[in-house]
């Protein structure tokens, strides 16, 4: 699990949550996994707003996952979902991202959980959070021919 870092600029507002790592059904424990191509891999963003600038606000959080392959360069698979921020305090928000490994392909990737709030025009607001998720090991699993 990541304890998500939030930039916290606006008075009366206050945000806190985390990232959980799943391996199919199971929550990864420690910083460092190996998956087989193909073989699922989803992070689930848990997080709630508080404070009363919530009924001042409007606009939609978006949520990213970022994959830098060691010794290489940034991917372009970055999985992405966008909510509807809801005017009030309280409200617990909750994302899954489901990463396709097959279109990561093999490689070691460094992997960083975002979330930003918007506003109603897609400007990004100076309400942010990220999570380092640790580094992944994605493997293609090859049989000798006979």
């Amino acid at each position: 699990m990541a304890r998500l870092v939030f930039e916290e600029l606006f008075p009366m507002f206050k945000i806190e949550g985390d990232a959980i790592v799943y391996d199919g059904e199971t929550p990864f424990k420690g910083k460092y996994h190996i998956l087989k191509e193909g073989q699922k891999y989803w992070v689930k963003f848990r997080w709630t707003q508080l404070g009363d600038m919530c009924y001042a606000l409007a606009g939609k959080w978006k949520v990213n996952l970022f994959f830098e392959e060691m010794g290489y360069k940034e991917e372009v698979v970055q999985p992405e979902a966008i909510l509807d921020f809801k005017m009030e305090p309280d409200i617990v928000n909750e994302v899954q991202l489901e990463v396709d490994t097959n279109a990561l392909g093999s490689g070691i990737y460094k992997v960083v959980g975002r979330i930003l709030f918007e506003n109603p025009f897609g400007v990004p607001m100076p309400i942010a959070a990220f999570g380092d998720l640790g580094m992944i090991e994605i493997y293609t699993a090859k049989f000798p021919k006979p």
